[in-house]
C-alpha cells in the first residue's frame, strides 16, 4: 500500500514487511493511489497528478499532467476499477474525472460552498459510471 503525508513524503509498504520499502519526497501534500493491478500508481499535489511505475518508482514518473486550473491541495485520489480514469479532489471543492492515460479532462464537477475544514471526498461506482461524493 501506500501512504502520502504532511511532511511531503510518499511511503511504499508491504505488509509482510515491518517497514517502508520506499520513500519519494515531494514539493507538496501528497495524494496517492494504486491502480488495481498495483503496477501504477499516481500522486497528485500543486495541481498535477504524477503516475509512477510502482516497479521502478525511483526513477520519477513516468508522466504528468495537469489538472486544469485547479492549483489548490488534494484530498484525494481513485482509480477507476478498469484502470482508464482518475478521480481527484481538492480543497477548491472540484472533483476531477481525468483519463489515466494521457490526463486529459473527463469531467469536472464543483461542490460549493466548500465548509471550512472538511475534506471532499468521492468514489467511483463499481462499473465506473457514476460518482459519489460528500463532505466530511
Amino acid at each position: 500500500f501506500l501512504s502520502g503525508s504532511l511532511d511531503r513524503t510518499v511511503l511504499l509498504w508491504d505488509l509482510r514487511a515491518d517497514k517502508a520499502q520506499g520513500l519519494l519526497r515531494v514539493q507538496g501534500r501528497p495524494a496517492v493511489s494504486y491502480d488495481d493491478q498495483g503496477l501504477v500508481f499516481a500522486v497528485a499535489y500543486g495541481g498535477y497528478v504524477r503516475m509512477f511505475d510502482a516497479r521502478k518508482f525511483e526513477k520519477g514518473p513516468f508522466n504528468i499532467f495537469s489538472v486544469g486550473n485547479d492549483e489548490s491541495e488534494a484530498n484525494m485520489i481513485k482509480f477507476s476499477s478498469d484502470g482508464r480514469r482518475l478521480l481527484l479532489t481538492t480543497k477548491a471543492g472540484c472533483i476531477h474525472v481525468l483519463d489515466s492515460f494521457h490526463g486529459n479532462s473527463l469531467a469536472t464537477y464543483n461542490v460549493k460552498p466548500v465548509v471550512t475544514n472538511s475534506t471532499l471526498e468521492a468514489s467511483f461506482s463499481p462499473d465506473g459510471n457514476h460518482i459519489i461524493s460528500g463532505l466530511w
